[in-house]
């Protein structure tokens, strides 16, 4: 099989395109001529994973020719809720352009962590490409791989590995209003592990759903967290309700650790009882 690449003309000018003007941080839409599937000794496109989408090793191609390793989530399986269209492409990239802004802070698990420089979410951004059979909606991702294999150990992370890193990042996430209780089991499965470095948000499928616009009150992000916070417990610790909730009040109180408004760690004290699993 040949791969066909196939150049969109509007891609980089059209007014109505999504894309943040930086799409990974460190280059303009300008600088990228197109995106391609990596092929396998077969002559296949190189499959990484997934879920409800695909995940394939690619390119990015810039137009003074050099080219950048990339992943390339494709939205093709006709699940309705997760269809991308121009308005939902738009909606991933707010949600992206979002958390491209909130910077890692220190942890001694991460020796080679950069501040300042380290974000909660890789470099990506959202492109229409074409593969072949017309142009489609891609998420193109910074590529964490060894050969042509994902250095992500699994699709649920492993929260106790490190419950600091894991409730900063819930925080932080719920904070930004990124966590909808009413769609929790969109945003329960966030996190991957990545091997070398942290909990890396990359599953964010749950932008479908979230309203970047809504400014959430306090009230609402401490409903989000502690939701967000039992669901995942609930779906990943394998054990009964009481190993469950000693492990709910482990991670509560490794999140009362980090750095709130004041208003908030009050309403996550007042409401810590309310979401023991039953």
């Amino acid at each position: 099989m040949k791969p066909i690449f196939k150049k969109i003309p509007s891609l980089f000018k059209s007014k109505k395109m999504v894309l943040a003007p930086k799409i990974t941080g460190e280059f303009t839409r300008t600088d990228v001529r197109r995106v391609s599937l990596r092929l396998d000794k077969d002559n296949k496109p190189i499959h990484l994973g997934g879920g409800f989408h695909d995940v394939y090793l690619g390119n990015l191609i810039f137009n003074n020719g050099s080219r950048k390793r990339v992943t390339i989530k494709r939205f093709n399986k006709g699940i309705e809720l997760l269809k991308i269209d121009d308005a939902t492409a738009r909606k991933y990239q707010k949600v992206i352009n979002a958390l491209r802004q909130i910077e890692l802070e220190h942890d001694a698990t991460f020796v080679k962590r950069k501040l300042g420089k380290a974000k909660m979410l890789p470099k990506m951004g959202m492109i229409k490409a074409d593969f072949g059979n017309g142009p489609e909606w891609v998420l193109v991702s910074q590529a964490f791989v060894t050969g042509n294999k994902s250095k992500f150990e699994n699709a649920t992370v492993r929260y106790n590995a490190n419950p600091s890193e894991f409730t900063w990042l819930l925080l932080r996430l719920g904070e930004k209003g990124f966590i909808n209780s009413k769609q929790i089991s969109m945003v329960t499965d966030v996190f991957a592990h990545h091997r070398e470095s942290s909990f890396i948000p990359m599953d964010i499928d749950f932008a479908t759903v979230i309203d970047v616009s809504h400014r959430k009150t306090k009230p609402e992000v401490a409903h989000d967290i502690l939701s967000g916070l039992k669901e995942h417990i609930n779906l990943t610790a394998k054990s009964d309700s009481k190993i469950k909730n000693n492990e709910y009040i482990k991670l509560f109180n490794e999140l009362l650790k980090h750095k709130m408004h004041p208003e908030l760690k009050e309403l996550l004290l007042e409401n810590k009882e309310k979401y023991l699993i039953e």
